[in-house]
């Protein structure tokens, strides 16, 4: 039988055959091993949409397929249980990196009054209200020349939201953006929880290392140079997820790809 999709990732194979023909869309977004050694269970997190991008609603598990790699080739897995995410008995732990450069305090423009920090903001505090029912457990960090965790994640949600209010507008020695050593801060912040685990950043603009860029040792970093594949070598160790959204026409480079080989995406919220 020919099969619809196929995915490979490190030691598993997914497979989605031919029944589930609306399904245009699978994505493995983390593999967590946490409960192996105690449950001899692996929790495989996927995003499986139509054609437009919306996630599928129901799921038959007899058109689910998952192979494991053993000596010798690939071998069936045997797969316990499906459930959606609202579902799921595992807390979701997401953790807020927000932009606090120099940059973000510029008019977002294109129409629209205020800061890119007010409407980065804003959406931060709708996301979290949007949340406050669920099971999820948040974190926020601020990034600019250094990285800060304001909130470690937590499920009490005001906690986080008082956390935001010490976000103040940094000074031209503190505004430059760090991007990558502050992704790789978030997923070492993320690394200790399991289940479902997913950075969001929120950023206006490129990569801009201090040391790089002004010639003096960071503060935090000294000389060291943090590049794209140092973010995602930790995001996928770790098995995170790194959401972007970017409030700039100006986009760095390997965000996109970053996310994208995380099990993530980039959204654009200017248009």
């Amino acid at each position: 039988m020919k099969m619809k999709k196929l995915f490979l990732t490190g030691m598993f194979m997914i497979a989605v055959m031919p029944g589930m023909l609306i399904a245009q869309n699978l994505t493995i977004t983390q593999i967590d091993s946490g409960r192996l050694l105690e449950t001899s269970r692996i929790d495989c997190f996927l995003s499986l949409t139509d054609k437009e991008g919306i996630p599928l609603t129901t799921i038959d598990p007899g058109e689910i397929r998952i192979q494991h790699e053993k000596q010798g080739g690939m071998s069936p897995a045997e797969i316990l249980s499906i459930v959606k995410n609202g579902a799921s008995d595992t807390a979701m732990t997401f953790l807020l990196v927000i932009d606090n450069s120099g940059s973000m305090y510029d008019p977002v423009g294109h129409g629209e009054q205020g800061s890119r920090m007010e409407h980065a903001l804003k959406a931060v505090y709708a996301f979290l209200d949007e949340i406050k029912s669920s099971k999820a457990r948040v974190g926020a960090a601020v990034f600019n020349t250094r990285y800060t965790l304001l909130s470690k994640p937590v499920k009490d949600i005001m906690a986080v939201e008082e956390a935001l209010k010490r976000i103040t507008k940094p000074d031209k020695k503190e505004s430059y953006t760090e991007l990558y050593y502050a992704i790789t801060r978030a997923a070492d912040d993320l690394s200790r929880y399991r289940g479902r685990k997913a950075v969001i950043l929120l950023s206006d603009g490129e990569n801009y290392p201090y040391f790089k860029k002004s010639g003096k040792p960071n503060p935090e970093t000294g000389t060291a140079l943090y590049k794209p594949e140092d973010s995602l070598d930790r995001l996928i160790k770790d098995g995170i997820t790194l959401y972007g959204i970017n409030f700039s026409l100006k986009k760095d480079p390997s965000l996109s790809r970053i996310s994208v080989e995380s099990g993530g995406t980039v959204f654009d919220a200017l248009t």
